[in-house]
């Protein structure tokens, strides 16, 4: 609130006095924007932390069933050539022969040699062609169309291609299926020219072989005959190769690593924002904030906890080589974590994944803050912001009464200048007479 300056009788600069008596008087105004200013930096901060503990959140339900915990690795001739592997936490562990016979085709069919793939005089009118796929049947009116033309309207149903063939001879329809052993059928009623779709490739399932069992399938990605295995079929040579399937601790290790990188990053931002230094005037946002401090309390204890429900030797972090350090940061002893993972996966795992386990306790607990109603960072958000709105209606109350001040202040001085100005006349009028 700046005044503009005045006093062009008196000489006096006015608008500087009146500027020091709003400054001196906008103290509890000033007071008031500082707290609104405090509260809006928590808020900020409060908002940035509870997105820290929401990826805390993500990133412990990443691991949380066993199958996501769990890693496992194939190790195979990878240039075989009749198929590649895949494997998730679902595995079983174990040695796998597996020979592919034959791959899974989808059907094709051609038509008879047509001289022309644009004439739109080979049907007649009111020619159709039905086409059954995947237990639809399909009627195709036929009426001006052209092979061109056929085929776009038979690349429009579902499941189907089809394109015309230069023969060099002449032109033929190809129909095709998108799936491998689906059957196409076909019923001609056809008075002009006769398509007389002939089979070519007919429609055929995979047939492997897994440890001598006989295994069939109507598509070449095969992710049900073995738990946790996916193979893709690309070849049919009929040799066995063996996949060997066996834990991968390193890879269970990155994914913890991925959890512990997360609280780690909620740890570090309070500590960073909990910075108090009286000499300096340092004060964190997070300073006097309890409802943070229960956050760290809280999570610090799941961290502890020893999970004794689970009735084995291996129920805490501590015992994994998971630890805390003396900033409340989370650190991982690998050499201790990778020689259970290999000795006692099972047991790390139930740690881990286990309804009375670590992970689900410590996902109850971030509950507790960062539910969207009731979650108390969330509570305690909506109190700041309340009380910003009051700060901020006391803020308008004393910018209208200082407004008021100024324009009282204004009006008196401008009063005193125009007397000044009368008096001078009537000195100057009365030294004129008298001289």
């Amino acid at each position: 609130m700046s005044v503009a300056a005045t006093g062009i009788v008196s000489g006096i600069d006015t608008g500087a006095l009146i500027q020091a008596t709003i400054d001196a008087a906008s103290g509890p105004r000033n007071a008031l924007q500082s707290r609104i200013d405090d509260y809006d930096t928590r808020v900020e901060k409060i908002t940035e932390l509870v997105g820290k503990v929401d990826a805390l959140q993500s990133a412990l339900e990443d691991i949380e069933s066993i199958g996501d915990f769990r890693a496992y690795s194939a190790t195979y001739d990878e240039d075989n050539g009749d198929f590649t592997v895949e494997v998730d936490g679902d595995a079983v562990a174990g040695s796998y022969d597996i020979t592919v016979t034959s791959l899974a085709r989808a059907q094709l069919d051609t038509s008879d040699v047509f001289a022309s793939r644009t004439d739109t005089s080979v049907f007649n009118s009111g020619d159709t062609l039905d086409i059954t796929y995947d237990g639809t049947t399909t009627t195709v009116d036929l009426t001006d169309k052209s092979l061109s033309t056929l085929a776009t309207a038979i690349n429009r149903l579902d499941g189907l291609t089809a394109y015309v063939v230069n023969t060099g001879s002449g032109y033929r329809l190809a129909i095709q299926g998108e799936d491998e052993g689906e059957t196409i059928s076909y019923s001609e009623n056809i008075s002009g020219t006769a398509l007389n779709l002939t089979n070519q490739v007919a429609a055929s399932g995979a047939v492997i072989e897994i440890n001598g069992i006989a295994i069939t399938s109507d598509s070449n990605i095969i992710n049900d005959a073995i738990p946790g295995m996916t193979l893709t079929l690309t070849g049919e040579t009929g040799t066995s190769f063996n996949v060997l399937v066996d834990d991968d601790p390193e890879a269970i290790e990155e994914r913890i690593q991925t959890f512990v990188d997360a609280y780690n990053d909620v740890m570090s931002f309070v500590r960073i924002n909990s910075v108090y230094d009286g000499d300096t005037g340092i004060r964190g946002p997070f300073v006097g904030e309890a409802s943070v401090q229960r956050v760290v309390t809280g999570l610090r204890n799941e961290i502890g906890q020893a999970f004794s429900g689970l009735g084995q030797d291996y129920d805490s972090l501590s015992l994994i080589g998971i630890s805390l350090d003396r900033d409340g940061e989370l650190s991982i002893d690998s050499d201790t974590l990778q020689d259970l993972l290999v000795s006692d996966p099972d047991q790390i795992a139930e740690l881990f994944t286990s309804d009375d386990g670590f992970i689900s306790s410590m996902l109850s607990r971030i509950d507790l803050y960062t539910d969207s109603i009731d979650g108390s960072l969330e509570v305690r958000k909506d109190s700041l912001e309340d009380r910003i709105g009051d700060l901020e209606d006391q803020v308008d109350n004393q910018d209208r009464r200082l407004s008021r001040l100024q324009i009282r202040l204004q009006t008196q001085y401008a009063g005193m200048e125009a007397l000044l100005g009368t008096l001078t006349a009537s000195a100057d009028y009365l030294a004129a007479v008298l001289g």
